[in-house]
């Protein structure tokens, strides 16, 4: 048996990879968000292009079901909202959703044209708030509007504004590349922890 480190880097998130070459048929990996690591198992024989294609057709789905099992924004004593529990019930989802759409709009329809005008982008983008499943934004170039999944306003502002920078970025670069994440980084120095606490639902502000 062989272990060797190699880090892999994805959404702007270093994870640090232990690949353990052994006597086995196939490739297996495992996660953790908490730790932000990567554990791969794989045949003496496979090579770190192997591996590498393996981590980027797989990771993204893998992070997905880990997400899914994270903490729920609701519970009996309350809902988190903007970041702070609230004693509120709703009849149904639709109410829910309804009313987490309201305070995403009043949110975004401020903080949205603050951060374009901090970021140099003279034409401002419409604003959505609706239901999605596999992002928590995104930004269409051509139709010149930004769209937010209704469940990020169980979050902080801070995590929020993480999420609006994330999408103006797309402005200048839309790729998730080097020069990408300068931008970010340039408006969110606090982007890695702010996101790592995203992928791991702590819906709270933080400390720092």
């Amino acid at each position: 048996m062989s272990v060797s480190k190699r880090n892999y880097i994805y959404d702007g998130i270093t994870y640090e990879g232990t690949i353990t070459r052994k006597r086995m048929k196939s490739i297996i990996m495992r996660a953790s968000l908490e730790k932000k690591s990567i554990s791969i198992s794989c045949p003496y024989l496979t090579s770190d292009r192997e591996i590498d294609k393996f981590v980027i057709e797989r990771f993204p789905s893998l992070l997905k079901r880990l997400e899914k099992r994270a903490v729920s924004p609701l519970d009996e004593e309350g809902i988190y909202i903007l970041g702070k529990k609230e004693a509120l019930n709703f009849t149904d989802e639709k109410e829910r959703l309804a009313y987490l759409k309201k305070v995403g709009l009043d949110y975004l329809n401020e903080k949205v044209p603050y951060y374009e005008n901090m970021m140099g982008i003279k034409r401002h983008y419409k604003i959505r708030v609706r239901q999605m499943k596999s992002r928590y934004g995104s930004n269409s170039k051509s139709t010149y509007s930004l769209s937010f999944s209704t469940f990020l306003f169980h979050f902080a502002p801070e995590t929020i504004d993480c999420v609006i920078i994330h999408e103006l970025a797309h402005h200048f670069q839309m790729n998730h590349g080097p020069k990408f994440y300068q931008i970010v980084f340039a408006y969110c120095p606090s982007y890695k922890q702010i996101h790592a606490r995203l992928r791991k639902r702590e819906y709270a502000a933080s400390s720092f």
